[in-house]
């Protein structure tokens, strides 16, 4: 993959033994790639430098995805002020309140030395919204005079439709949640009235027959 920072980053390719459209590519070395990032494949015709002629057309692509697939966790960048060290995000689940969520931003380039890249402290709201705040008084760290990006989130992948497509499902499950209990209410209501009207009708009933019969006797005994 070609980098116009620094050296490229190698990658070791092999055809897939299932599909011979694709290949399967291990990344050599330790590199930090950001979270939702389309790569572009070169290739290069000299073997014994791979970072010299490159070929410029790519021969494929392939999307990173740092997440946690288990629990399918995204987020998505409402505001990132690097300059002032503030980022607020939108996450799919609902962080509890003082909750800690950790991530690192650096350049917004590839293959980035280690002192470029700062962490950064995400804490919950008790709700979707998550304040981070970018640690830049770390004396190990260096400026970059450019563009930031948010590299990971810890357990979190960065996808907007996702988070969008989970808070509309869980305000819908809410929503849904919330008919259901009025509807049961008013079922139960319904059916105590029928009951006690029920009940009432009967023991008028009741209390009817009871005169029509102490007046059958008081007569009775007038004969």
């Amino acid at each position: 993959m070609k980098n116009e920072k620094e050296e490229p980053i190698i990658a070791a390719c092999t055809l897939s033994d299932t599909d011979e459209d694709t290949s399967e590519c291990d990344i050599m070395g330790d590199h930090d790639l950001i979270d939702n990032e389309i790569y572009n494949v070169y290739y290069s015709k000299n073997i014994y430098n791979v970072s010299e002629d490159i070929v410029e057309t790519p021969i494929g692509e392939f999307k990173y995805i740092d997440t946690n697939l288990l629990d399918e966790l995204y987020y998505e960048i409402v505001y990132f002020d690097f300059k002032n060290g503030n980022i607020r995000l939108n996450t799919s689940n609902v962080v509890k309140k003082g909750e800690k969520i950790m991530g690192r931003v650096g350049p917004a380039y590839d293959n980035v030395a280690e002192c470029f890249i700062f962490n950064i402290v995400c804490q919950g709201n008790g709700n979707h919204m998550v304040n981070c705040v970018v640690n830049k008084n770390d004396p190990e760290k260096v400026l970059y005079e450019g563009d930031y990006k948010i590299y990971s989130l810890e357990g979190y992948s960065l996808n907007p439709e996702q988070v969008y497509n989970k808070i509309n499902y869980q305000k819908h499950m809410k929503r849904f949640k919330i008919i259901t209990c009025i509807i049961i209410i008013v079922v139960i209501i319904l059916v105590a009235a029928i009951y006690f009207i029920k009940i009432r009708a009967e023991g008028n009933y009741r209390f009817i027959r009871i005169k029509e019969n102490s007046y059958m006797s008081d007569n009775y005994l007038f004969r």
